[in-house]
This record gives structure tokens, C-alpha cells and sequence, in this order.
């Protein structure tokens, strides 16, 4: 993608090339048109990773198996890229990942390539969610990894409390994008570069930042009071592990009101903290649960589109349904008294 660098139309990566995690906060953030923060610049931490990153991580966690769907041939010894792919699930070193998600020459060439990449991205976090790679030998390559490849200006309190509010991640909350283009354009400086398609661009950083700028105000008791539970279809799902937790929620939540769609389990049992995930099609559904289930430390996740709420049950047992509001409980529910309970209090 073109970027101004430097003053000069130039690939939007070569930032970094030119003037490390500064310059490229300078650059990225003037391209998306984001406002400056009080120290003049765009971005408050910033992660790099150095070339041989994905490669490393890859061939710590044992490889992956990625699905190929066109065949995929090119050599290129100067770029060191050897690709020789078929259709069909391939299992990938991490050489032979980066390799296939470099690859361009095929019929749309760096769109393609950027989804390829996505590809990879998703498969990565996927293996590392649902291997759990615990054991003392991964974690100790992995840390490795980190050591080798990866600049940042986190501290070490804040990568840890990164990792522990992502512990409980669900792949299907991962959503990736590209910023559209609409030509490009062979340049004396770098080759072919894409053109970044403005209004496209505009849009995406709208819906990107917008639900999550500080300033935006928590919603008021009368706005709240609005949304109508009989309204809002809601699935449980019980991540925390704990049995009856998922049927003593969708109790307390059908007396208040709500149309419970379905109670189930979560995709895995090792939720700490629990999670709501709404829809957009009825605004503040998720802030209205969250205040009816009496968990304000409960995380709410807006979700655009309203197919992507739902969290899949346990195979065999109940179908993923469409709901306007997902809740995956975690263990922190588990001291939260039922306001029907004699003595419990409400308030």
C-alpha cells in the first residue's frame, strides 16, 4: 500500500526501514488519520517483529496444516521464495509458511497474498489456543522466539497483563481486513505499488476505533431501562468448567424477561472472566445482560455482524443458534449471588 515516507510516495512497510517504530508511527497513523496523542504522536506502545518471527513461531508450535486451494509454483533464488504447492490440506514448516504466504503471482496477486497472510495469522493463533502449548519445552521455545524477534516498548508488567486479559480469547473475535485500493501504480523508488482507496480507508478506521475511543460516554440507567428483555434473545454458554453454572444464569436472565435461545457449553472450560458478545442490531443489549446477570467486570464485545455472536455448544448436544447476545461464563460468576435467593440483595 502507498504511504507519503519520507515526503515521497513510497510502500507504507519501508517506514520501519527508514526510520524504525518513530517514523513508522508517524507515517501509519497520518495514513489512517488518526488524532495525535498528547506526546504528538499517534500510538501509545507498539509491538515490531523482526523477519524471521513468523518462521520461528511456527516451527516452535510444531508446524501447521494449512488448507491450499490452487496450485501455487514459483522459484525466485535471489528473493529466496521456493514455492511448490497443490491443492489440498499441506502441512507447513515455518519456512514453507512464509514462503506460501509471500507468494503473489497468481490471478490477484497482493490482495491474495494479504489474505494468504491473514490465513496463516488465524491458523497460528488456532494451533496456539487449541494445543495449549504448556508443556516447559514450548513455552521455552516460544519465549525464545519472543526474545529474538520481537521489539516493543511494553514493559514487562505490560505484555504480562496482555497475555492474561487474552487468555480466554475466542478465534471467532479475531477480524481482519484490508484497506481497499482502487488502481495501482509501478514507481521509480519501490515497484509496484497499490493505491489506497480513500473513502474505503476512511471507513474502516471509522468502524475500527469508533466503539472504543475513551471518550465516549457509559450508557445512562434510562438508556439501559429502554432495551426490552423480552426482546433480546440470548445464548448461554458455560465456559468456567463449573456444571449449572450456564442453567442458573439462563434462569435468572428468563425471569427477568429474555428469550433464552439455548444453554450449552462453551468451546473449552478455562474461562477466568466472563464474556458478552452483542450483536449491533439491538444497541446496548449487551450492557443491559451484563447489568441483569449483576457482573460489571464482565467484558461486552460489539459484534457487527449478528451471525458471528454465537459460540458453539457442545457437539451433539445443542446447534450454535443466532442471538443477539452471547454470554460465555468464566469462573468469576461463580460468587455472584441469584437475586431471587432469599437474603441476596439486588443492589
Amino acid at each position: 500500500m502507498a504511504a507519503l515516507v519520507n515526503g515521497r510516495l513510497d510502500k507504507i512497510n519501508d517506514a520501519y526501514h527508514y526510520g524504525g517504530a518513530k517514523n513508522s508511527d508517524a507515517v501509519v497513523g497520518s495514513f489512517l488519520g488518526l488524532p495525535k496523542n498528547e506526546r504528538g504522536g499517534y500510538f501509545d506502545r507498539y509491538i515490531a517483529l523482526r523477519i524471521n518471527a513468523s518462521k520461528d513461531v511456527i516451527n516452535a508450535i510444531g508446524g501447521l496444516e494449512v488448507p491450499v486451494t490452487e496450485t501455487l509454483n514459483y522459484d525466485d533464488t535471489w528473493g529466496h521464495l521456493h514455492i511448490h504447492f497443490k491443492p489440498g490440506i499441506q502441512h507447513m514448516d515455518g519456512d514453507q509458511a512464509v514462503s506460501y504466504a509471500r507468494f503473489r503471482h497468481d490471478a490477484c496477486s497482493d490482495p491474495c497474498r494479504i489474505k494468504r497472510q491473514q490465513q496463516i495469522e488465524h491458523l497460528t493463533m488456532e494451533k496456539l489456543k487449541n494445543d495449549k502449548f504448556n508443556d516447559l519445552t514450548h513455552i521455552a521455545q516460544l519465549i525464545d522466539v519472543i526474545r529474538r524477534n520481537v521489539d516493543t516498548n511494553l514493559t514487562g508488567d505490560e505484555m504480562k497483563s496482555l497475555g492474561w486479559a487474552f487468555r480466554d480469547l475466542n478465534i471467532v473475535d479475531v477480524h481482519s481486513t484490508q484497506i481497499p485500493f482502487t488502481s495501482d501504480r509501478i514507481t521509480s523508488c519501490c515497484g509496484d505499488v497499490l493505491m489506497p482507496d480513500d473513502a474505503g480507508r476512511v471507513k474502516i478506521v471509522t468502524e475500527f476505533i469508533g466503539p472504543y475511543r475513551a471518550s465516549t460516554p457509559a450508557p445512562s440507567l434510562d438508556a439501559l431501562a429502554a432495551v426490552k428483555p423480552a426482546e433480546v434473545r440470548v445464548d448461554v454458554r458455560n465456559g468456567s468448567g463449573i456444571p449449572g453454572l450456564g442453567a442458573k444464569v439462563a434462569d435468572v436472565l428468563r425471569r427477568d424477561g429474555y428469550v433464552i435461545n439455548s444453554v450449552g457449553n462453551a468451546n473449552s472450560f478455562d474461562y477466568d472472566t466472563t464474556q458478552i458478545r452483542a450483536t449491533s442490531k439491538t444497541p446496548l443489549a449487551g450492557e443491559r445482560v451484563r447489568s441483569d446477570i449483576h457482573l460489571a467486570q464482565a467484558t461486552v464485545t460489539p459484534i457487527p455482524d449478528p451471525t458471528a455472536a454465537a459460540t458453539s455448544a457442545t457437539p451433539g448436544k445443542i446447534a450454535p443458534a443466532l442471538a443477539d447476545v452471547t454470554i460465555v461464563l468464566g469462573r468469576d460468576y461463580v460468587n455472584v449471588p441469584d437475586p431471587a435467593a432469599p437474603g441476596a440483595s439486588t443492589k
